[in-house]
């Protein structure tokens, strides 16, 4: 019914992954950003390749707030909240497992961009 993306992006440093994808954002805050264009429909989230379960967490509520808020759900009823915030961690917990396994066997190199639809996840690098 709604189409609103969520990109995970994971880097070594969150800060340059930032500005590589949002130049004109000069505003630099730390270890992992939540970002929203007016009137578009997604959220990129950037992490740090070491991004704890609290920052992840951190981050995705600002993410399902802005999809509620999209959608016009603008009360954040409790369990539709926790839903999201819920499906959203694990996915982006496993998909961080997955990044550093790469990492890992050398697999990768650089950023790691992924797109969470639905119950499926498309990676983009």
């Amino acid at each position: 019914m709604y189409r609103y993306n969520v990109y995970v992006v994971f880097a070594e440093n969150a800060t340059k992954a930032k500005t590589a994808r949002f130049p004109e954002l000069t505003q630099d805050v730390g270890d992992a950003y939540t970002l929203t264009v007016k009137d578009e429909a997604d959220t990129t989230l950037i992490f740090e390749y070491d991004a704890s379960p609290g920052i992840i967490a951190h981050e995705v509520w600002h993410a399902v707030r802005r999809l509620m808020s999209w959608i016009g759900a603008n009360d954040l009823e409790n369990e539709v909240t926790a839903y999201h915030i819920n499906y959203l961690v694990d996915e982006i917990w496993g998909i961080k497992k997955q990044v550093n396994k790469a990492r890992r066997e050398e697999k990768i190199d650089g950023l790691s961009t992924v797109r969470i639809v639905g119950k499926e996840s498309e990676r983009q690098d």
